[in-house]
């Protein structure tokens, strides 16, 4: 009798890692789809409720960007900078494309997330986890945590250091 029931337990087991294996797996698969590199915020004063961030992506095979947050502010929105009768305007964007084997840089003057609504002071030197909402070309949806570097204005017309957004987590979204 116990040993009926030692293996109805470990049949459970099994059944029960299977199944996870099988939730897992593709969600690693996804996220190794999309490299992210470069990532970084703009720092801000106290007073100022927005903030831009900017990062680099590589995707194996076509996928979008379609959104993002951090816990650091209360809204997150992909936009474009582009010159409208001879002025840059700002506008929202409801997703990214990221072409196969395609580098899409989101940097100033051009794409970029506006952090909106912080609920801190963003001081140079910080890390601002991003969590970077993504769809396959497959329409299954995964989320990329990355960490940007808080960087003040000098810095951030320099060139990307690459030590930022090498601290990546990977989550399936249904």
């Amino acid at each position: 009798m116990a040993v009926k029931k030692l293996l109805r337990s470990l049949c459970h087991a099994a059944a029960c890692v299977v199944l996870a294996a099988l939730v897992v797996a593709p969600t690693l698969a996804l996220a190794q789809q999309v490299a992210v590199s470069a990532a970084w915020v703009r720092s801000t004063v106290a007073g100022q409720g927005a903030a831009a961030a900017y990062l680099e992506l590589t995707a194996r095979e076509p996928a979008r960007l379609v959104g993002a947050s951090t816990p650091l502010a209360g809204a997150t929105e992909l936009h474009q900078m582009v010159m409208d009768g001879g002025v840059m305007k700002m506008r929202p964007l409801p997703f990214l494309e990221l072409p196969a084997g395609k580098t899409v840089v989101l940097r100033p003057g051009s794409y970029h997330f506006m952090l909106l609504e912080l609920k801190q002071v963003l001081r140079a030197g910080e890390q601002v986890p991003l969590s970077l909402r993504i769809e396959g070309h497959d329409k299954q949806r995964f989320t990329l945590d990355v960490r940007a570097e808080v960087r003040g204005v000098a810095a951030a017309s320099s060139p990307a250091s690459g030590k930022a957004a090498t601290d990546h987590a990977h989550h399936m979204h249904h």
